[in-house]
């Protein structure tokens, strides 16, 4: 996947930091929510401006966590450590593969069947 900020500009910048509310834990999003994964559970959206009048609809946590930490490999998940698709809050996202992120809705009960599982059992 491509890193959503080549063309990230200072505006849009300015624009996805109005699109969020910060609280005592959680910094919910306001703004675009699109129904996601087999629970279709609404995650935050920001779209960039492309060249060409396109534009480009990309994960609010990818964007947050890009703003915080910079540049990591864009076919790895930004994960939830507090299991709230709505939170942009940098210190609660965290990076892991798809099985990660299959381990993680696991245990957090989102999955099919609502089974607990330990990493290694998915291994």
């Amino acid at each position: 996947m491509q890193n959503p900020l080549l063309f990230f500009r200072p505006q849009d910048k300015m624009r996805f930091h109005q699109r969020y509310v910060k609280g005592p834990g959680c910094w919910e999003w306001t703004s675009v929510l699109k129904k996601h994964g087999a629970n279709k559970q609404p995650y935050a959206y920001f779209f960039i401006p492309l060249p060409k009048d396109r534009k480009k609809f990309t994960s609010a946590a990818r964007i947050a966590y890009v703003l915080e930490y910079g540049d990591f490999d864009f076919n790895l998940h930004v994960l939830h450590k507090c299991d709230n698709p709505r939170c942009v809050r940098p210190d609660h996202l965290f990076l892991g593969t798809n099985l990660d992120n299959i381990v993680d809705k696991t245990q957090k009960g989102r999955a099919s069947g609502r089974r607990k599982l330990s990493y290694d059992a998915l291994r």
